[in-house]
């Protein structure tokens, strides 16, 4: 094996593939130079990875790295006779990988703030040495020939690596979940139900097409990753029905059997009440969210519970009783067990700050699958969880006025109250919850 030194660029100078020699503060020296950087920003990523399909694909990329390095360390001649460059087929793998990041984290709707976790921080900082090479290689190009495959490459590692660092954090936001879950139910007394597979690990069951074989690495084991079609997003929450409604506050108490929260049809009726629905995106072999319409039961059979809008619509209605009883104007909002937004009411003279608060006391109940009473004393300086509140972009609400809806012992969503004090958001949700489950039984 050659010496590690060799003495020949002591004056300032470096070979290139090929035999030429240029100084070492040369713009190619430079670009190429940055490219093994991000290379090694890349590994102590990928270092932090547990075993599986995701580290062997971020050594894929490394591999990848080097043959891209070659190619910039070399000069015409050199280059001529490079094999395995950097083609379409490697950019479009990239793709997959994007692809397949996004299948589990979802559309990115937010500006991320990195450092979630050491992982995730880690990757963000190979994507920015990633986007510094880049820009190294364009500088590279304007006095010198360079394929546009190579800066094509780099452009879309830049977004793969990210997709990389997002997918970390999931990972570790699902984790917290877990955790704040188990804590709960010691604290409630209640039995942990068996947790579905988190991100990581569904994730980790994603299979890769190689667009070509990879082949094996001493140092990684044999990395013949074979990869699938990427897996389609599902909508994001941003996405789903959603029913905003406002009405009046009423001087009395209201009506409980009376629907406040259709159109009104009149002119008077129409100046103290407004209306605005979203449709969800057009699904062809269903109705849309918020018009299904349970089939007419059977006489003498007991129908089927749902939370479903209509059922929202009677929560609130119930809920907006109990804030005229008690004189508080509120928010209230309702979520499906997929955290989405279902319903939306604002009590007129609530705080338009309440409506946010509202909707996060909602999702809130439904990720960690209790009351968002109990979420504070786990955040507390002594609590098993001091950071919760930091955690998935500042959702997470640690006060009451969020309860979970559970129907058949399943979790099928939540409702969130905001307006009053933390005392009086609970007892208004507890007495619309209550109210409902009692017509729900007769």
């Amino acid at each position: 094996m050659p010496n590690v030194y060799t003495r020949t660029g002591d004056k300032g100078d470096t070979g290139l593939f090929g035999g030429s020699r240029v100084p070492k503060q040369s713009l190619r020296v430079e670009a190429y130079g940055t490219v093994d950087e991000a290379n090694a920003a890349l590994g102590a990523a990928k270092a932090m990875l547990p075993a599986g399909q995701w580290r062997r694909r971020v050594h894929d990329v490394q591999q990848r790295l080097f043959v891209l390095a070659a190619e910039l360390a070399s000069d015409p001649e050199g280059a001529a006779i490079l094999a395995n460059k950097i083609n379409t087929g490697d950019i479009a793998d990239l793709e997959h990988l994007i692809d397949d990041c996004l299948a589990v984290t979802g559309p990115q709707r937010e500006f991320v703030v990195p450092g979630r976790d050491d992982r995730s921080g880690a990757f963000h900082q190979a994507r920015t040495v990633v986007r510094r090479a880049e820009r190294r290689v364009l500088t590279l190009a304007e006095t010198e020939p360079v394929r546009p495959e190579l800066i094509k490459y780099l452009n879309r590692l830049s977004d793969a690596v990210y997709s990389l660092a997002r997918l970390a954090e999931t990972w570790r936001d699902e984790e917290i979940e877990r955790i704040v879950r188990d804590a709960v139910a010691k604290v409630l007394g209640t039995p942990s139900k068996q947790a579905q597979p988190d991100r990581e690990e569904r994730a980790a069951r994603v299979e890769t097409t190689p667009s070509k074989p990879v082949e094996p690495d001493r140092d990684e084991g044999a990395v013949r990753v074979e990869t699938t079609p990427s897996k389609p997003v599902e909508p994001d929450r941003d996405e789903g029905a959603v029913r905003v409604e406002t009405t009046r506050q009423p001087k009395n108490r209201p009506n409980p059997g009376h629907h406040g929260f259709d159109t009104a049809s009149s002119p008077s009726e129409q100046a103290g009440s407004t209306n605005f629905t979203r449709a969800k995106l057009a699904q062809p072999d269903h109705e849309p969210l918020g018009e299904q319409s349970a089939p007419a039961p059977s006489r003498g059979r007991t129908p089927a519970r749902r939370f479903d809008l209509a059922a929202a619509k009677r929560i609130a209605e119930r809920a907006e009783a109990r804030s005229a009883e008690l004189g508080v104007p509120v928010v209230i909002a309702a979520a499906d067990a997929g955290g989405n937004l279902m319903l939306l009411h604002r009590i007129e003279g609530a705080l338009l700050a309440s409506i946010e608060i509202a909707i996060n006391k909602a999702w809130s109940a439904v990720a960690f699958q209790a009351p968002t009473a109990t979420l504070g004393p786990l955040a507390s300086g002594d609590g098993p969880l001091p950071g919760l509140a930091d955690t998935n972009s500042g959702r997470v609400v640690l006060f009451g006025g969020g309860v979970p809806v559970h129907v058949d012992g399943e979790l099928a969503g939540a409702i969130g109250i905001s307006g009053g004090t933390a005392e009086q958001d609970v007892d208004i949700a507890t007495c619309a919850l209550q109210d409902w489950n009692t017509i729900g039984e007769q």
